[in-house]
C-alpha cells in the first residue's frame, strides 16, 4: 500500500490545511516538552494505543545506522497527486526490510520535497529531530522546524519480560 498516514506538526494531533508557526500550538517552545515519547502530546501512542509511540532520535540514529538501502522504485500517491519514492532498507543486524514512503513536509500550505523522506522522532533539540533521506540516496537526522507538516512512523518499544527463575527451580523441584 502506498498510504502515506497523518501529516502532523510535532507534538499535535490533528492535521491541518496550513503548517505555520502561527497555527503552531507550541509556537514559544515552552509548553511541550523536550521528549514527547509515550505523553499526551505524542500521536503515535494517541492513535495506535498500546506500547505504540514515536521513535527517538537515538531510535532513528540506530536505524541509520543498522539498515541499507537495497531498493528504491517510484510510485503515484493518490493522497498528494504526485510520484513518490518508495524505499526498501534491509536491516545489516538480522536482514529483515521495511519499506518507507518519501512525503516531503509542507510549510503554510506548499508540499516541499516530495521526493525526500521525512519522519520526526519523539526528541527535539531547540527544534525537532527529523530522519530526512533524500534522493541521492543518503540518510541523515536533522533538526527541523516543529510546526511543518510531517507524517509520524510508529514503532512498538519492546516489554522487558523477566522470567521468575526461583519460581521455576520451585516447580522443577515438586514434580
Amino acid at each position: 500500500s502506498n498510504q502515506l498516514g497523518k501529516r502532523l506538526a510535532w507534538g499535535e494531533l490533528f492535521e491541518k490545511d496550513s503548517y505555520s508557526d502561527k497555527s503552531y500550538i507550541n509556537d514559544t517552545l515552552q509548553l511541550i516538552p523536550a521528549d514527547i515519547a509515550e505523553t499526551v502530546y505524542d500521536p503515535v501512542r494517541q492513535y495506535w494505543g498500546g506500547h505504540w509511540t514515536m521513535p527517538s532520535n537515538a531510535d532513528l540514529l540506530e536505524f541509520k545506522n543498522n539498515t541499507e538501502i537495497v531498493k528504491t522504485e517510484t510510485v503515484y500517491s493518490t493522497e498528494i497527486g504526485m510520484n513518490i519514492k518508495k524505499i526498501t532498507f534491509r536491516s545489516k543486524i538480522n536482514g529483515n526490510e521495511i519499506t518507507l514512503l518519501s512525503n516531503g513536509y509542507i510549510n503554510n500550505s506548499t508540499l516541499y520535497r516530495n521526493e525526500n523522506l521525512y519522519y520526526m522522532s519523539s526528541t527535539r533539540y531547540g527544534n525537532a529531530y527529523y530522519m530526512v533521506i533524500n534522493d541521492n540516496p543518503t540518510l541523515n537526522t536533522y533538526s527541523f522546524s516543529p510546526y511543518y507538516g510531517n507524517h509520524i512512523r510508529p514503532v512498538l518499544k519492546q516489554l522487558d519480560i523477566h522470567h521468575n527463575t526461583t519460581k521455576q527451580e520451585t516447580l522443577e523441584n515438586h514434580t
